[in-house]
């Protein structure tokens, strides 16, 4: 495997569910939060934490798309930028979401253990690079991660 591709794997699951050096990683932030913390909008911006993660979601989700990923599971949701939010705002369907997150997540990864080093190289569907869109991905966690935290909710600002 391509060092440099090697190098982006490690960073995009120490972002998702490792040792990040930035914050706690994705995954264990969004387990920490409670119902109400992720459906508020009552925050800095005006964004819940689960419209973010769906965000997220679909981002990585079409990635994966097109990278062909055979083991991705269907996407339920609107395919959009910023899908909307499930008609029933529960706890179980907040863990549906995060268990397509990961289901996602771990496809993402997966295509990109099999993807050929020329591949890289090769323009993509948004008229950049393969390295640049994964290259992307990998600082979007980190971003929307550093988003959510400072969104003024209460459990961040109690210190965890």
């Amino acid at each position: 495997m391509n060092s440099d591709l090697a190098l982006i794997i490690d960073i995009t699951e120490r972002e998702y569910h490792g040792m990040s050096f930035n914050a706690p990683p994705l995954r264990k932030m969004l387990d920490k939060l409670t119902l109400e913390e992720v459906t508020s909008t009552n925050t800095y911006e005006g964004y819940s934490v689960w419209g973010i993660v769906l965000h997220v979601l679909f981002w990585k989700y079409q990635l994966t798309a097109w990278l062909g990923a055979p083991d991705l599971p269907e996407f339920p949701y609107q395919k959009a930028n910023f899908p909307a939010l499930p008609e029933t705002l529960s706890h179980e369907a907040w863990e549906e979401t995060l268990a397509l997150l990961d289901a996602c997540h771990n496809a993402y990864v997966a295509a990109l253990r099999a993807l050929p080093a020329g591949k890289l190289e090769e323009k993509m569907q948004f008229n950049c690079s393969w390295a640049d869109a994964i290259a992307w991905m990998t600082t979007h966690d980190t971003y929307h991660i550093a988003q959510i935290r400072n969104m003024g909710l209460k459990h961040f600002a109690e210190g965890e």
